[in-house]
C-alpha cells in the first residue's frame, strides 16, 4: 500500500488592521502569530507574552548600526573656486553655481550632489503696479429683459424743482384720529366791534387780600329810620361795668363840647357827640423799617403796610392789634438771604413758611380775625419786580 498525497492549493490569510487600531487595542499576540499593519505594510510576530506595541517589526531584530555622521553646513559660496583652501571633517558648503553640496574629506572638498532645503516662507506682496490705460468702449449689448434691483435712495436735492400742475381734488378722506401739531399764531386781527359774551365767574380765592383803607365820611346824611315801638317788657339790668380811666378835659360848655383831649386812644376807637360819630383812623401809609436784622416789631398803630430790607437774620413780632379783625402787608427785600423767624401764632399754608427770594422782593400778607391770637400768613407775590 503506497501513501499518496493529493496535490491541493492552500491560501494563507494574515490577521491585519491599521496601525491606529492595533495601537488602540494593543493585544497580546500568540506565540509565532503573524499580524499585518494594512496601512504601513509592516508585520509583527507574537511571542505569547508581549503586547503589540512592545513587539519589534519584521520578527527579526538585527544588531544596532554605527553612529551616523552629521554634516556642519557653514554656508554657501558662489563657485567651487570660492571654497576655502581647507576645512575640518564634515564641514560643508553649498556652491550656488551648481547647487551641489561640497563636504571636506581628508584633503579636498568632495561633491556629494545637490541638496534641497525646505521651502521658505512666502515673501510679502509687492507694491501694486500703476493702472493701465482704459481700453476702448465695447459695443452696447442688447437690452436686458430682466429688471435689475432698485438702487439705494439718493440724497435729497438741495435745488427745488419747478412746481407741477395741480391735480384734481381727491375724495374726502376719513377723519384722522391723531391730532396734528398746532400751527403758529397768526397776526393780531383788528379789534372786534361786537362785544363777546361774558365768561363764567372764577372760583373764590382761597387767599384773603389785605384790608383796604376806610373811605372818607359821607357828606350826605342818610334818612332816619322809623322809631320802633316801645318794648312792653323790661329787660334785665346788666352788671355795672368797671370805672373808666379819667379823661383830660380842657374846656366844656353846657350843651356843646368845645375842646376835648383824650389819652390812650387807639385805632378804630369811636366818640359820638351830638349825634356825630368820630372814628380814630390812622393815615394809610407805607412805613419803611429800613435795613433790618435781629428783633423787629410790626406796630399796627403806625401803619397797615410796612417795607424792610433784610441785612441779617430777623425775628419778627406783631403788636398793638385793635379789635378782632386786622391785617397788614409786608414788602420784604432780600428775605431769602437770611433766616426769617416768624411768630408762633402765624398759620402758613400747609403749615410751612414760604421760601423767600434771594436778592429780590417778596410781598407777604397777614390777617387775623381773633385779635392776633392767630395770624394767617401767605406769600402774595414772590420775586416781585
Amino acid at each position: 500500500m503506497s501513501n499518496t498525497i493529493s496535490a491541493s492549493i492552500f491560501q494563507l490569510s494574515l490577521r491585519g488592521d491599521t496601525l491606529a487600531r492595533w495601537t488602540t487595542f494593543n493585544p497580546v499576540l500568540a506565540d509565532r502569530e503573524i499580524v499585518l499593519e494594512k496601512d504601513t505594510g509592516q508585520f509583527k510576530i507574537g511571542d505569547g507574552t508581549s503586547q503589540y506595541l512592545d513587539l519589534p517589526y519584521g520578527g527579526v531584530v538585527g544588531p544596532t548600526g554605527p553612529q551616523g555622521v552629521s554634516l556642519n553646513i557653514l554656508g554657501s559660496v558662489a563657485t567651487v573656486g570660492d571654497l576655502p583652501a581647507s576645512g575640518n571633517p564634515n564641514d560643508a558648503y553649498i556652491v550656488e553655481a551648481d547647487g551641489d553640496l561640497y563636504v571636506w574629506g581628508d584633503t579636498s572638498w568632495d561633491n556629494i550632489g545637490p541638496i534641497i532645503g525646505p521651502e521658505g516662507p512666502t515673501g510679502s506682496t509687492g507694491p501694486t503696479g500703476p493702472v493701465g490705460p482704459t481700453g476702448p468702449t465695447g459695443a452696447t449689448g442688447n437690452a436686458s429683459t430682466v429688471a435689475g434691483p432698485t438702487g439705494p435712495q439718493g440724497a435729497d436735492s438741495t435745488v427745488t424743482g419747478p412746481t407741477g400742475p395741480t391735480g384734481p381734488t381727491g375724495p374726502q378722506g376719513v377723519d384722522s384720529t391723531v391730532a396734528g401739531p398746532t400751527g403758529p399764531t397768526g397776526p393780531q386781527g383788528v379789534d372786534s366791534t361786537v362785544a363777546g359774551p361774558t365768561g363764567p365767574t372764577g372760583a373764590d380765592s382761597t387767599v384773603a387780600g389785605p384790608t383796604g383803607p376806610t373811605g372818607g365820611a359821607s357828606t350826605v346824611a342818610g334818612p332816619t329810620g322809623p322809631t320802633g315801638a316801645d318794648s312792653t317788657a323790661a329787660g334785665p339790668t346788666g352788671p355795672t361795668g368797671p370805672t373808666g380811666a379819667d379823661g383830660d378835659v380842657s374846656a366844656l360848655s353846657i350843651g356843646d363840647l368845645v375842646d376835648v383831649t383824650l389819652t390812650a386812644v387807639g385805632q378804630q376807637d369811636r366818640l359820638r357827640h351830638n349825634g356825630t360819630l368820630f372814628v380814630n383812623e390812622p393815615p394809610v401809609i407805607r412805613r419803611n423799617l429800613g435795613n433790618t436784622s435781629g428783633s423787629q416789631a410790626i406796630n399796627l398803630d403806625l401803619a397797615e403796610m410796612f417795607s424792610a430790607t433784610a441785612t441779617g437774620a430777623v425775628t419778627w413780632t406783631f403788636s398793638n392789634v385793635r379789635g378782632n379783625g386786622a391785617g397788614f402787608v409786608l414788602i420784604l427785600t432780600d428775605g431769602g438771604d437770611f433766616a426769617q423767624t416768624w411768630p408762633a401764632s402765624v398759620d402758613w399754608p400747609a403749615a410751612t413758611a414760604p421760601t423767600l427770594t434771594s436778592g429780590g422782593v417778596d410781598v407777604l400778607v397777614f390777617i387775623t380775625d381773633d385779635g392776633g391770637t392767630t395770624w394767617r400768613g401767605a406769600l402774595a407775590i414772590g420775586a416781585a419786580a
